[in-house]
């Protein structure tokens, strides 16, 4: 049983944190949930502190309970570093469905 479908659009993020020894970041966005279940990741945007994803993903929902967590990235090689994290309250959806920014 589904909570409905979820339309999530990403679009950019400004002045992340460079963890770059050479140039710059090269941010992309994970988005998990239902624990720790990944449900959309967005491409990752080359040499950038200001990335414009502007990318759609329709997730289904199975609960308005648990949070949806959008966590941004650096893509390496070995081991991608954490930028930052923020932390959507699903249960916001039942008294306004239509929201426009975080």
């Amino acid at each position: 049983m589904s909570a409905g479908v979820l339309k999530l659009v990403i679009r950019n993020a400004e002045g992340l944190k460079n963890v770059e020894t050479f140039g710059c970041s090269d941010p992309y966005v994970k988005v998990v949930v239902h624990g720790n279940k990944e449900v959309a990741r967005t491409k990752f945007i080359d040499d950038t502190l200001n990335p414009y994803w502007n990318e759609t993903h329709y997730l289904i929902l199975t609960t308005l309970a648990e949070p949806l967590n959008l966590t941004i990235f650096d893509a390496n090689l070995n081991k991608d570093k954490l930028l930052g994290n923020v932390v959507f309250e699903c249960s916001t959806l039942n008294e306004k469905p239509i929201q426009d920014s975080m």
